[in-house]
C-alpha cells in the first residue's frame, strides 16, 4: 500500500516537472507564432506534443495505481499533496490560456 502511495506521489513529481516543461514550451511558442518562425513553430509543437503524451501516460499510471486504494488512504494521499495538486492545476490552467492565446494569434495570421 504504501509503494504505491509512494509511487502516486513520485508520479506526480514527475506530472508536474512535466508541466513545467510545457509552460517553458508554450513561451517559446509563443515567441515563435509572434515571429512567425514557421520552422521553430514545427519543432515546439512536435516537443509539445511529446511532452502531452508523456503527461497522458502519467495519468494512467496514477488512475491505475490510485484505483487499487481504498478511499481512507486515497483521501490521506489528497490531503497530504494539496499544494502539488494546486501546483498541476495552475500550470495546466496557464498551458490552457496560452495555448488559446497561440491558437487567437495564428488564426489573425492565416487570415491575412
Amino acid at each position: 500500500m504504501d509503494k504505491k502511495k509512494t509511487e502516486i506521489v513520485r508520479l506526480l513529481k514527475r506530472k508536474q516537472e512535466t508541466c513545467t516543461r510545457l509552460l517553458e514550451k508554450m513561451e517559446e511558442q509563443m515567441k515563435a507564432v509572434d515571429t512567425q518562425d514557421e520552422s521553430r513553430l514545427a519543432v515546439i509543437v512536435e516537443e509539445k506534443e511529446a511532452l502531452i503524451a508523456g503527461l497522458n501516460e502519467t495519468d494512467q499510471k496514477i488512475t491505475g495505481l490510485a484505483s487499487a486504494l481504498d478511499e481512507s488512504t486515497l483521501e490521506k494521499l489528497v490531503s497530504g499533496n494539496e499544494e502539488l495538486a494546486k501546483s498541476i492545476e495552475s500550470d495546466l490552467e496557464k498551458i490552457i490560456e496560452q495555448e488559446t492565446v497561440c491558437q487567437t494569434k495564428l488564426n489573425l495570421v492565416k487570415s491575412e
